[in-house]
């Protein structure tokens, strides 16, 4: 998939007719797509999935604000799009010679005894559905965050803040949601994943009551913090509870699908509710999508325990 994926960035500066942009575009979303699964798999087969998950969305968290952070500085910046085409793609260089520390096959680590890793070996219609609302917890929960992560500086703007504030604020956030996932990382091990998911989804909707207050700079700041902090540590506690649910791993794979597809869905929802009404009609849509989220999960964990 790598060879993929550095055709269609390269090719994605000279491409100028738009059909065939878009084509790129789907291959080098299937080539990265390929690659995170991958990844989401060797981390579900650790014997503390919540711990690795959360270094795993933290790390990748880091990497992209070193690269937003670098770019002003370097003279990438002087060369415009193909000039960040080219600091991703050093960046991917520079990672890949990690992929030869990969073992080619591995055995699933576990944390349990033989008698429960064979009870969860088992695959009953009960667990299916334990599956299912896990990884559509995560679906939701991307739909509702990412709408307000979308439009989160227009809603600003809309409440007459002022700009650069605003872009130091969404720098900020960056920080914030790095120490979520470090923080689910460091502590995920001691509550189970779905009380962890609980106590996250309780975070972000804290955080959108606070967008829902005009005026106050300083509360939008902590509502804006809070919601990425909420979202940096939910997620890969979401990603835990589905890799602790499906033994071998088949459905692991769709925890990309289910990211990009609430990625998807959120910012599009946001747009059309922000154009029809206003910021607090994409609080009330975004409020809606988390709670739905929590209660996915809290099914996914009485199903199972």
């Amino acid at each position: 998939s790598m060879p993929l994926l550095f055709a269609t960035l390269f090719g994605s500066v000279y491409i100028r007719a738009f059909p065939t942009l878009l084509i790129a575009t789907a291959l080098c979303g299937i080539a990265f797509g390929i690659n995170y699964t991958i990844g989401s798999v060797i981390v579900g087969d650790t014997s503390r999935p919540e711990r690795w998950y959360g270094v795993k969305v933290g790390l990748e968290t880091l990497a992209g604000a070193a690269i937003l952070f670098a770019l002003p500085l370097t003279s990438a910046a002087r060369y415009g799009f193909i000039g960040t085409v080219w600091a991703v793609a050093i960046s991917i260089a520079l990672l890949l010679p990690l992929l030869f520390f990969l073992p080619r096959a591995w055995r699933k680590e576990s944390a349990e005894t033989p008698a429960a890793d064979a009870d969860r070996a088992v695959e009953s219609p009960i667990k299916l559905i334990a599956i299912a609302c896990a990884i559509l917890a995560l679906l939701a929960l991307f739909a509702g965050v990412s709408a307000i992560w979308a439009f989160s500086e227009r809603m600003g703007r809309l409440s007459g803040f002022d700009e650069a504030s605003i872009g130091s604020l969404l720098a900020i956030t960056i920080i914030t949601g790095i120490a979520g996932s470090f923080a689910a990382a460091m502590f995920g091990n001691r509550i189970s994943p779905v009380a962890g998911f609980a106590g996250a989804v309780g975070i972000i909707l804290a955080a959108l009551i606070g967008l829902t207050i005009e005026g106050s700079f300083p509360i939008y700041t902590l509502a804006n913090c809070l919601y990425m902090f909420g979202w940096a540590a939910g997620t890969p506690l979401a990603m835990a509870e589905i890799a602790m649910l499906d033994y071998d791993g088949r459905y692991v794979s769709l925890i990309a699908p289910a990211i990009g597809l609430g990625g998807m869905i959120g910012p599009g929802m946001a747009g059309w509710l922000l154009e029809i009404g206003s910021p607090v009609t994409v609080v009330l849509y975004a409020a809606s999508a988390i709670i739905a989220s929590g209660a996915l999960m809290l099914g996914a964990g009485r199903l199972t325990r």
